[in-house]
């Protein structure tokens, strides 16, 4: 996996949200669409450069994370109480 992370329904965790599309745009501007798991599971083998920008949406909601994508393995950084969410 090049990408790889969980979205969750609040930043300290609780449900993994399924359905929900997570767009990852690379340094070159490739985008990447991973659309979660029922588990809130997201993961992709495409290839990537870093740093890249990040977003997550599921109707009606959509967030745009604030800083730059440096590693694709999102849990290193979304730890308790950061954890990449929706709404």
């Amino acid at each position: 996996m090049t990408i790889a992370g969980t979205l969750y329904n609040a930043a300290s965790g609780g449900t993994g949200v399924g359905g929900a599309t997570v767009v990852f745009t690379d340094a070159r501007g490739t985008e990447v669409r991973m659309v979660t798991a029922n588990n809130g599971n997201f993961w992709s083998t495409s290839a990537v450069s870093f740093p890249g920008a990040a977003r997550v949406s599921r109707c009606p909601d959509d967030v745009t994370m604030g800083s730059s994508v440096t590693t694709g393995d999102c849990n290193s950084c979304h730890t308790s109480g950061m954890r990449i969410h929706l709404p």
